[in-house]
């Protein structure tokens, strides 16, 4: 299972820092995006037989394709049982409220505030703060314009009437 998740860091990181490509190479991944994302060992095949480029044949090394790499990142075991008490609800979580987990997220990159009508603002999203109530399984995410405490406390103020509209006290 650890070899995995050092597997997936590699993709990562072969998608993040990627590497410069020789004028060869980069026709060499213009037409592996061209026959979209076809296997190596076929490409050499094709490369043999004349359908391609015959340097692809006697290429060393073979630059990685950061779309295929993030494909392979998704395997993993799947024919495999939960983990016992997998759930983070107890036995005496019962009744929506009891417990709720938050959990807070911040963007890399901030986004416009969506809006459906009315004038336009160039305001911009930096995050966003995540509820999840433990017994009825009901999430709450609220978009965040600035990170501070005094903006978490509003959001939390914000779930709290959220769930007072359905009868149940955080």
């Amino acid at each position: 299972m650890r070899q995995d998740v050092d597997r997936g860091k590699a993709n990562i990181e072969a998608f993040l820092c990627p590497e410069v490509l020789t004028p060869l190479e980069e026709n060499y991944m213009h037409w592996h995006n061209r026959l979209y994302h076809l296997p190596q060992k076929y490409t050499k095949r094709m490369s043999e037989s004349g359908l391609l480029p015959a340097e692809f044949a006697k290429m060393k090394k073979i630059p990685k394709c950061p779309g295929c790499e993030l494909g392979k990142g998704h395997k993993q075991p799947w024919r495999v049982k939960g983990y016992p008490g997998g759930s983070i609800k107890k036995n005496f979580e019962t009744n929506p409220g009891d417990a709720v987990s938050t959990d807070q997220l911040v963007s890399a990159q901030e986004g416009l505030i969506p809006q459906v009508m009315g004038t336009l603002t160039s305001a911009r999203i930096t995050g966003a703060t995540v509820f999840v109530d433990h017994a009825s399984s009901y999430m709450y995410v609220h978009l965040m314009r600035s990170l501070s405490t005094e903006c978490t406390l509003e959001e939390k103020a914000a779930c709290e009437r959220i769930f007072a509209t359905y009868g149940h006290k955080i």
